[in-house]
């Protein structure tokens, strides 16, 4: 049977094989030299094994102190974990934060605020959903997620607590090595090639399309898909120029010469939560960073 105090006791014994002395490890912890060498010693007798040999000037791991010292450190790390997760529990922390992200939101955006939850509430399990179109709305709208960042909020406007976080910047890009058909009058790229469109559901006819040009389409569910899809030369398509400015940047893709497209198309990037629904401590302050990155970017 182990003893009541033996978290304590593996405490001693870590710190006193990282030092290789118990006086260094009183010192450490701030207790008396004989209630380290109290403590190890219970700790050996519970266990029944030698953990260090005491015959040197130093108190040196015995083969099996070595081989329990990886153990030892691995249990106080979890009993650390499971104190720290009850106190948030306790304090009002959500046992789980999910969050859902649009596709073409960057990550920069939310790096901060990941940052600062992950060290106010280091005991948080957090789930993050990355979503096409719509889904991030519709995950927050049904429960699945608490808080939601995407692009399309069509209909939702009048929902106050959707807030606008900055902005996307759509570009229509092709892979250098596929020929168009011609260029017309103006000099403006003839996009007859096949263009590659996200829907981000499997009923497409439930989605309307945007910035469709070509007569032959292939529909994506992801925004990655569509980028390996262009990148590959199979069609073109719109991207949102935080994805490809290093591709442009290197000529592996080349932006297209469009009416539609005489300037980068803006599309507003929105953070919601379900209305009505309070957020816990940790989604709270997910929603406070996110929205502090926004106004100082």
């Amino acid at each position: 049977m182990i003893h009541p105090n033996v978290l304590d006791q593996l405490h001693m014994f870590a710190v006193a094989a990282e030092l290789g002395s118990f006086s260094a490890t009183a010192k450490r912890l701030g207790r008396a030299q004989n209630v380290v060498s109290y403590g190890i010693s219970t700790l050996e007798q519970n266990l029944d094994v030698k953990l260090f040999d005491r015959s040197g000037h130093k108190a040196g791991l015995t083969p099996a102190g070595e081989a329990l010292k990886k153990d030892a450190l691995h249990l106080i790390n979890t009993a650390t974990a499971l104190t720290r997760k009850a106190h948030e529990l306790s304090a009002g922390v959500e046992a789980v934060l999910t969050i859902a992200i649009d596709d073409m939101a960057p990550f920069g955006l939310i790096q901060q605020a990941l940052t600062v939850v992950a060290e106010t509430y280091p005991g948080l399990e957090l789930r993050i959903n990355r979503t096409a179109g719509r889904e991030a709305w519709n995950q927050v709208s049904d429960g699945r997620a608490v808080i939601g960042l995407a692009v399309d909020t069509t209909g939702l406007g009048a929902i106050k607590d959707i807030i606008p976080v900055g902005h996307v910047y759509l570009i229509p890009v092709i892979n250098p090595l596929c020929a168009l058909s011609d260029v017309d009058g103006d000099g403006y790229d003839v996009p007859d090639f096949r263009q590659i469109v996200l829907s981000g559901s499997d009923r497409p006819e439930t989605n309307p399309d945007y910035g469709v040009l070509s007569p032959n389409i292939w529909r994506v569910p992801d925004l990655k898909s569509k980028y390996d899809l262009i990148r590959e030369g199979l069609g073109w398509g719109t991207m949102p120029s935080h994805i490809v400015e290093n591709d442009l940047a290197s000529n592996s893709l080349r932006r297209l010469k469009l009416p539609n497209f005489t300037v980068d198309q803006e599309i507003t990037l929105k953070l919601f939560s379900q209305p009505g629904a309070p957020l816990g401590l940790a989604g709270q302050l997910m929603k406070d960073q996110i929205l502090k990155s926004a106004s100082h970017p």
